[in-house]
């Protein structure tokens, strides 16, 4: 039997309806907690964005470029906010000059941003009609320049990059030969023309060499040892011919 003072045990559904609306107001507590932290922080983060700016822009790795260049490029300056422009939006800006091969930018809680960047190096020129651009070894266009440093690089003469595509990249590959065969020296006084792989000729010392597609390397070869024999003979030559795996043609100027 019962005792008089012994309360009477609560329902389980009722229990359990206690005990749910305990853990809802305590995971309501945790979410608005959760949420109040997380506004006060991206208060915080916007108000130490605006108030920290660029003091510095610091720019290495040009060559060709200058830091004026750069400058207008990134469109920004000191003063401005430091993470107002993504470090990935300001790289986008550096990569729209042909000179910029790739950037890396850093940015520093003292306000300097750190540009570091890579420059294309001239490889050739290319000459159509009376232009004169500076080009990279991916046949990328630079900048114009003077006829004059023709002497300073070989030329790719008459060959459209647009319409000739095969032998523009025929005579690219022909040109990173000569720079590698001649180890950094000055590689000028070479013309390459061409309006197919198959043509390729190199004009060199006055003298017509076909050269055609591909193996350039033994065709490079092949020409040292003809320009030799011929200083040592004292040949005039029309052209000579070094298109065959196993023959070389050389063509004397008629005399008569």
């Amino acid at each position: 039997m019962r005792s008089k003072t012994e309360s009477p045990a609560m329902p389980l559904r009722t229990q359990r309806t206690i005990e749910a609306a305990k853990a809802r107001k305590h995971l309501w507590f945790v979410v608005a907690l959760f949420v109040l932290c997380a506004v006060s922080f991206a208060g915080a983060f916007y108000g130490a964005k605006k108030l920290v700016v660029v003091s510095e822009l610091k720019f290495s790795g040009m060559q060709h470029l200058k830091q004026s260049d750069l400058q207008k490029l990134i469109r920004l300056r000191t003063g401005d906010e430091l993470f107002g422009v993504p470090s990935s939006e300001i790289r986008t800006r550096l990569m729209k000059s042909p000179w910029v091969k790739d950037a890396v930018i850093r940015k520093e809680l003292t306000g300097r941003v750190l540009i570091s960047v890579v420059e294309a190096v001239p490889r050739a020129i290319l000459q159509t009609g009376d232009r004169f651009t500076l080009i990279d070894r991916d046949g990328v266009l630079l900048e114009e320049v003077p006829g004059s440093q023709e002497k300073l690089l070989p030329v790719i003469r008459g060959i459209d990059p647009s319409q000739m595509r095969d032998a523009y990249r025929e005579a690219l590959a022909f040109v990173e030969v000569i720079h590698a065969k001649r180890g950094g020296s000055a590689a000028g006084n070479l013309v390459i023309s061409g309006s197919r792989p198959e043509e390729l000729t190199l004009t060199v010392d006055q003298i017509s060499v076909r050269i055609g597609a591909g193996d350039f390397e033994r065709k490079l070869a092949d020409l040292q040892f003809v320009k030799e024999e011929i200083a040592k003979r004292n040949i005039r030559v029309e052209y000579i011919d070094l298109r065959f795996a196993n023959r070389i043609v050389v063509k004397p100027v008629d005399q008569q």
